[in-house]
C-alpha cells in the first residue's frame, strides 16, 4: 500500500514513465502508420534556398504560406493544418497577410493554430462546436490568442496548439479538445476531422461523432507514436512553394501533385532555432508538428492507446508485491531468493510488453513500486548490498588519485561505483611548451627527472586549491574543480592555481641548465560535463567527459597563437565574477566547434593590477575594437605607436592580422564580418 501511495509522487511516477518509454521503444514499429499524413517542413534548407535564390530573409512574407496551402489544395489534399501562430502583425507589408488570406480562403482546407490559456478573459469572437456531457475541469480554458481577424475568417477551422508535457518534460499525452465559452475546440491535429460532428464527453472518454477517443483520468489522450524514425513523407516548404510557382508559370513542379492528393498535411518549423522542442518517448528534440502528425495518424488508423485506470494498475502492483514477498520469505538461501525474485521481475516486464503490444497503457510506477519496496527492505538483500559496498568502496578509494577526495567519498559512499552525473565544473588543461626540444637536450634520464619535479610542482598547486588532479598525459596535466565535491568558487580556484603555477615556474628548473624558464600553457573552461567513475569492472578512474573538456584543451593550444600562457573561455571568465584583472583577447571559433566564443587572459587578482597593466588592457581593447570594425589604419597606428603594445605578444598577433587583411586584397573580410577568427588547427 505504501508503494501504491508513493507512486503518485513525481519522482516515482516519472521513473515509471521512463520504463514504459523504454518498453515502447523496443516494440514500436512504423508498420501501422498511416500513408495519408504528410509533413511540409520549414527547414534549414528552405531558409537557405529562399535567402540565396530569392533574396527573401527570415521571417518570410506570409503569402508564401498561402502558396503552400494553395498548391496542396490544387493537388487534391484533404486538409492542411499549420502549426504556426499568426496572432501578430507581420513584419512585412499588410498586403502579405491579405494575400495569404485570399489564397487560404480559396483553398478551403486550411486549419490554423490558436493558443488557449486557463487565465484571462474570453474574447469577443465566438467559435467552436457545441458539445454534450461534462468536460473534465482540466480542459476548460478562459482566454484565447487567435490568428489575425482576416486570417481567422479565411481559415476553414481553428485548432488548439496549447498543450503541456508530463512532469519530466516529455509529451506522451495531448489534450484532444478544450472548451472556451461553452464551446468545444479540437486540437489542431483533430480539427480537420471534426467538421459538423457532435463532440461529447461520456464516461470519461471523448467522442467525436461515433469515434471514441480513450482518455485517461486527466482527460488527456495518449499519443501512439510510430517510432524514432518519422514514418510520414516529408517535403521542404521551399520545394512546395517552388512547385506552386512552377505550376502558375506552366512549368513542371518539383513535387508532383500525386504526392499530396487526398493527404492530411501538417506544416511547421523544423529549422534549428525556429521550432519549439517537444521531447517524446522516442526523441529528445522533436518539433511540435511531429506530435500533431502522430495524433492525426492515430485518428486516421483508429489506433489509439487505451490507459488503465489507477485502481487497475494498483491491483496489479499489489498482486505482484505479494508474489515477491512470498518468494523472499519462502526461500531461505539469499542467493536463490534474489535470483527467483529477479526472474519474477522479468515476468513482470514481459507482462508490460504484452499490454503495450495490445495498445494498453498502465501506470508502471503503481505496478512496480510496491514489489520494489518489499524487495529493497529484505534483510538478506541489505546484507549483500552492504558487503559488496564495503568491498567496492575500499577498491574504489585505491584508484582515486587526488588527496582529500577519499574523505569526501567515505562521507557519501553512494558516490562510489561506476555511476555518472552531469554537473557544471571548471576544467584545467596545461602543456609544456617546446617539450620536444627540452627532452632532446636533457636526454631520457634528465627528461624523466625534470618531468617528475615539474609534475610535483603542478600537483602541489592544484591540490592546494582543492582541485581534482585527474591525470598526467606525458607533460600535460588535466584537473578540474567542482567535482566530486561541489565548490561555489570553483573557477576562481582554477584561475588562482594557473596564476600560481606561472609564478612558480619563473625560477623552476634552473638546476637543469635549460638556458630558459619553463613555459607551460594553460586553458580553462567552465560548463556542464559528465563526471563519474568510468572504466572496466576491475579498473576505472574518476574523470570528466564532455564539450567543456574539449574546449579547455583547445584553449590550452590556442595560447601559442597569441604568445599567452593562460587562456579562459567566456563562460569561465564570467564565472569568476570579477575576481581577476585581465582582458578579452579575441573572438574565435576553435577547430571542431561551430559557435564563436570570446577568450580572456587573466593577468592578476583584481585590485593588484599595475598602472601599466591597466593601460595595456585599455589600449588593447581600443585596438581590437578598431580591428573588429575594420578600421585598419587606426588599429595599425595604435599597435605600432604605443610602446606598451609593441612588446605585447597578443598585440603583435593583432597587428599581423591587420596587415594580413590590408596587404592581401583576397583576404579582406566582408562588410558584415563579425570579427571572429576561425582556427583550422589545434
Amino acid at each position: 500500500m505504501a508503494g501504491v501511495l508513493l507512486s503518485g509522487l513525481d519522482a516515482f511516477y516519472i521513473q515509471g514513465l521512463k520504463i514504459q518509454d523504454w518498453q515502447r521503444r523496443l516494440i514500436t514499429t512504423s508498420a501501422n502508420a498511416s500513408n495519408d499524413v504528410v509533413l511540409i517542413e520549414v527547414d534549414q534548407y528552405s531558409l537557405d534556398r529562399m535567402q540565396d535564390d530569392q533574396g527573401i530573409g527570415w521571417p518570410w512574407p506570409r503569402e508564401l504560406y498561402g502558396g503552400i496551402v494553395k498548391y496542396a489544395a490544387d493537388s487534391g489534399a484533404s486538409a492542411v493544418a499549420i502549426d504556426i501562430l499568426f496572432n501578430n502583425e507581420t513584419p512585412c507589408a499588410v498586403t502579405s497577410d491579405s494575400q495569404f488570406a485570399e489564397l487560404m480562403q480559396s483553398s478551403g482546407i486550411t486549419y490554423l493554430g490558436a493558443a488557449f490559456s486557463k487565465k484571462g478573459k474570453p474574447g469577443s469572437v465566438a467559435f467552436g462546436e457545441a458539445y454534450e456531457g461534462r468536460p473534465p475541469d482540466s480542459v476548460i480554458r478562459q482566454s484565447a490568442s487567435l490568428p489575425l481577424p482576416m486570417l481567422f475568417k479565411a481559415a476553414r477551422g481553428i485548432g488548439s496548439v496549447s498543450d503541456y508535457p508530463d512532469a519530466d518534460g516529455t509529451f506522451r499525452r495531448v489534450t484532444p479538445a478544450i472548451t472556451l465559452s461553452e464551446k468545444a475546440i479540437a486540437s489542431l491535429s483533430l480539427a480537420p476531422f471534426v467538421k459538423d460532428d457532435n463532440i461529447a464527453w461520456r464516461n470519461g472518454d471523448l467522442f467525436i461523432g461515433e469515434r471514441r477517443l480513450p482518455l485517461d483520468e486527466d482527460g488527456r489522450l495518449w499519443v501512439n507514436y510510430r517510432g524514432a524514425e518519422i514514418p510520414y513523407k516529408q517535403f521542404s516548404a521551399y520545394d512546395v512553394i517552388q512547385s506552386f510557382i512552377a505550376v502558375q508559370s506552366g512549368e513542371q513542379p518539383v513535387i508532383s501533385p500525386k504526392e499530396l492528393r487526398q493527404k492530411n498535411i501538417v506544416v511547421g518549423y523544423v529549422a534549428p532555432g525556429l521550432y519549439d522542442l517537444k521531447p517524446t518517448p522516442f526523441s529528445s528534440s522533436a518539433p511540435g508538428m511531429d506530435v500533431h502528425a502522430a495524433v492525426m495518424d492515430n485518428w486516421l488508423t483508429d489506433d489509439f492507446l487505451h490507459p488503465l485506470a489507477s485502481w487497475q494498475s494498483s491491483l496489479i502492483g499489489i498482486a505482484f508485491a505479494i508474489m515477491i514477498f512470498w518468494i523472499l520469505s519462502r526461500e531461505k538461501t539469499a542467493k536463490i531468493a534474489v535470483s527467483t525474485a529477479t526472474g519474477t521481475y522479468i515476468v513482470f516486464f514481459a507482462i508490460g510488453f504484452l499490454l503495450l503490444s495490445y495498445g494498453v497503457v498502465a501506470d508502471t510506477a503503481r505496478m512496480l513500486l510496491p514489489a520494489s519496496l518489499i524487495f529493497a527492505v529484505s534483510g538478506a538483500q541489505r546484507m549483500i548490498q552492504e558487503s559488496r559496498q564495503k568491498e567496492y568502496r575500499q577498491k574504489s578509494l585505491e584508484r582515486m588519485v587526488s588527496p582529500g577526495v577519499a574523505e569526501w567519498l567515505l562521507a557519501e559512499p553512494e558516490r562510489l561505483g561506476r555511476i555518472g552525473e552531469t554537473r557544471p565544473i571548471t576544467v584545467f588543461f596545461s602543456d609544456l611548451a617546446n617539450f620536444t626540444t627540452i627532452s632532446e637536450k636533457l636526454g631520457p634520464s634528465g627528461t624523466v627527472d625534470l618531468l617528475n619535479d615539474y609534475l610535483e610542482y603542478m600537483q602541489k598547486d592544484i591540490i592546494q586549491e582543492e582541485g581534482t588532479l585527474n591525470k598526467f598525459i606525458g607533460d600535460a596535466v588535466m584537473a578540474f574543480w567542482g567535482a566530486p565535491k561541489a565548490q561555489q568558487d570553483q573557477t576562481n580556484r582554477a584561475v588562482r592555481t594557473a596564476l600560481s603555477i606561472q609564478n612558480t615556474l619563473v625560477d623552476f628548473g634552473q638546476e637543469y641548465d635549460l638556458g630558459q624558464s619553463l613555459v607551460t600553457r594553460i586553458g580553462i573552461d567552465y560548463g556542464d560535463c559528465l563526471v563519474g567513475n568510468i572504466g572496466s569492472a576491475d579498473r576505472f578512474e574518476y574523470t570528466a567527459i564532455g564539450d567543456t573538456v574539449n574546449q579547455a584543451s583547445r584553449l590550452e593550444g590556442i595560447n601559442k597563437f597569441y604568445g599567452t600562457r593562460i587562456m579562459l573561455s567566456e563562460s569561465a571568465w564570467a564565472a569568476t565574477n570579477g575576481a581577476f584583472f585581465g582582458r578579452m583577447i579575441d573572438l574565435v571559433q576553435v577547430k571542431g566547434k561551430t559557435h564563436p566564443v570570446a577568450i580572456y587572459q587573466p593577468l592578476c587578482n583584481a585590485g593588484e593590477e599595475s598602472a601599466e597593466q591597466v593601460k595595456l588592457c585599455r589600449l588593447y581593447e581600443e585596438a581590437w575594437q578598431h580591428y573588429r570594425n575594420q578600421r585598419w589604419t587606426e588599429a595599425a597606428e595604435l599597435l605600432t605607436t604605443e610602446a606598451v603594445l609593441q612588446d605585447d605578444p597578443p598585440s603583435k598577433t593583432l597587428l599581423d592580422r591587420v596587415r594580413h587583411f590590408t596587404e592581401d586584397s583576397d583576404a579582406s573580410p566582408e562588410p558584415d564580418w563579425d570579427g571572429v577568427w576561425r582556427y583550422t588547427t589545434k
